[in-house]
C-alpha cells in the first residue's frame, strides 16, 4: 500500500516494484489516480494486480485494507513562503498519522514493514521553513513512537535530502547532495530488505542533521536559515 502514490519518487519505487517483484497485489492512493491508470497495464505484464483509491489528505475519506504486507507514505506538500502552517501539518502529519492507525488496527497481524517518508527539515525546525519543519519534527517523533508501540513489525524512517522531483523545480542544489528518482527508488528496494529504524538518503545527510542539532537556536536565527 503506497500512500501518495502519485508524488515522483513513488512513481519511480512503483516502476522499480514492477519490474523486480513479481505476483503482488498494489493498493495505490492518490488526491489524483488519473495518471496512475497507466501503470495498469505495466504491471498486468509482471503478473501484478493494481488497485487505485482517490485519497485526498485535505479530505480524508474512511478507507480500510485488509491483508497488508508493506505500507509506504509519500504525501506531503510544502507551504509555500512558510505560509498555513495549519494546512502544513494537517497534510504533512496529522492525517498520515490517523491513517496508518486505522491501517495498523486492521492489518497489525500482516503487517511486516511502514516506510514513512519524513524530511531533513524535520530533523531540526528552522526560522525559514518553520510550518513544513514542524509539520515533518512531529511527523518523525510519530515514526518513534511506532517502533516502541510495535515491535512485531517494522517502522523505517526515511529522511531524504535532495532529489529531483517537482518541489525542487526552479533550485539549485549541490550535484553530490541530489539524487534522481531513480536512485531514491533503489534505496527504498534495499531499505525493504535491510529494514532500517531510521534511513537517510545519503550519509552526508546524517552529519548533517547532526550538526544541524547542535547549531543554538539564536544563531540559525542570525544565518536565516
Amino acid at each position: 500500500m503506497i500512500l501518495g502514490a502519485g508524488s515522483d519518487m513513488a512513481m519511480a519505487l512503483i516502476l522499480e516494484l514492477f519490474a523486480k517483484w513479481a505476483n503482488c497485489h498494489f493498493c495505490l492512493l492518490a488526491r489524483n489516480t488519473s495518471k496512475l491508470e497507466k501503470l495498469k497495464t505495466e504491471a498486468a505484464a509482471n503478473n501484478h494486480k493494481v488497485d487505485l483509491y482517490t485519497y485526498d489528505l485535505e479530505h480524508p475519506t474512511d478507507l480500510h485494507f485488509s491483508g497488508i504486507q508493506y505500507a509506504m507514505t509519500f504525501a506531503g506538500w510544502l507551504p509555500p513562503d512558510n505560509t498555513e502552517p495549519e494546512k502544513a501539518m494537517l497534510i504533512n502529519h496529522t492525517v498520515i498519522q490517523l491513517f496508518l492507525e486505522g491501517l495498523i488496527k486492521d492489518n497489525n497481524q500482516t503487517l511486516e514493514q511502514i516506510m514513512i517518508t519524513g524530511s531533513i527539515a524535520g530533523v531540526r525546525v528552522r526560522p525559514s521553513n518553520m510550518a513544513y519543519g514542524q509539520a515533518k519534527a512531529a511527523l518523525h517523533q510519530y515514526a518513534y513512537e511506532l517502533q516502541k508501540r510495535h515491535p512485531n513489525f517494522v517502522t523505517t524512517l526515511v529522511i531524504p535530502g535532495y532529489v529531483k522531483t517537482r518541489m525542487l523545480e526552479g533550485l539549485s542544489t549541490p550535484g553530490a547532495l541530489t539524487l534522481s528518482v531513480t536512485q531514491m527508488a533503489e534505496k527504498y528496494l534495499l531499505w525493504l530488505e535491510t529494514k532500517p529504524k531510521t534511513a537517510y538518503s545519503q550519509p552526508a545527510w546524517r552529519i548533517i542533521g547532526l550538526i544541524l542539532r547542535m547549531i543554538p537556536s539564536f544563531i540559525l536565527k542570525r544565518m536565516k536559515m
